[in-house]
């Protein structure tokens, strides 16, 4: 009886893997008509293709791709736990350490990396509770209130983690650090305003009170209510979590299909489920204790 020991074939699944831009396509529209992905990629079959890409260049499986990445803030970012898996994941990893230091309220990431050259290198990372406080961040309503320490120490494995596999991670982001950024600001000059804009932008600024708009005298005699755009848009408003919205992007997409908006409307209240579902995804972030 032979003593040699069989190699065990540890390659992932190959399935749904593209050969082509075509095939990545036809995966991409199959899964979008899918509940089982997350919602933000239902319907976005372009979204798709491009998570797929972005993961395939981490090491990601296409579905892995939609479970584990997201835009947040108009920054891709990776959850926590795939952060962690990537770098662990690594096979120049000579050891990885993570830990709290209850004295200083510091949380601390230490990864010990073989370099190219055969030298082997150690990086730090570490967060303070002072740290939190200089960046704003500490007594901030949601999971730096509820879970201060599993914050920090998000923040010590995404410093670590990038100073050592910055050729691995490409400049990828926890999705813990992604959502303390404030959103992207656009420095294209605005267009005037069209007295739609200016109806929608009054209706959905939660921090302005409620604005009656009085139609023109000339359009006073035929206006017999609001139009399916404007219910469409203070029915975002009244949403008060992400279940909601998603109700509401589904009424979207039926008035889309009976043709009772056009393109345009349906372009601003793309912007305005945005907005609301990034402010919504922030206030409910799940998190846990670190494993």
């Amino acid at each position: 009886m032979s003593n040699e020991l069989k190699q065990v074939d540890t390659q992932p699944s190959r399935f749904l893997v593209p050969a082509s831009f075509q095939e990545a396509y036809q995966i991409a529209e199959m899964l979008s008509n899918s509940e089982m992905v997350p919602k933000n990629y239902q319907r976005k079959p372009n979204d798709i293709v491009i998570a797929m890409a972005m993961g395939a260049e981490l090491g990601f499986q296409p579905l892995q791709s939609l479970q584990n990445i997201a835009v947040i803030n108009g920054r891709p970012s990776v959850w926590g736990d795939a952060f962690r898996a990537l770098i662990i994941g690594s096979p120049d990893l000579l050891s990885f350490k993570e830990w709290f230091d209850d004295s200083t309220q510091t949380a601390h990431c230490q990864i010990t990396r073989r370099l190219a050259s055969g030298a082997k290198a150690d990086f730090d990372g570490s967060f303070s509770l002072e740290d939190a406080k200089q960046a704003g961040l500490f007594g901030k309503q949601g999971p730096w209130t509820q879970y201060t320490k599993r914050m920090q120490q998000w923040r010590a494995l995404g410093f670590a983690g990038r100073n050592a596999y910055a050729d691995r991670l490409r400049g990828i982001w926890i999705d813990a650090e992604a959502q303390d950024l404030p959103p992207e600001k656009d420095v294209t000059p605005a267009p005037a305003e069209s007295k739609v804009d200016s109806l929608l932008s009054k209706a959905m600024n939660k921090d302005e009170a409620e604005t009656v708009v009085e139609p023109e005298p000339e359009q006073a005699a035929t206006q017999q209510g609001p139009t399916k755009f404007e219910i469409l848009a203070m029915s975002f408003r009244d949403c008060t979590c992400v279940e909601e919205l998603n109700e509401v992007a589904d009424e979207v997409g039926k008035a889309v299909n009976a043709s009772q908006i056009n393109s345009s409307e349906r372009e601003q209240l793309g912007k305005i489920y945005s907005r609301l579902n990034r402010e919504y995804a922030q206030a409910n972030q799940e998190t846990g204790e670190i494993a």
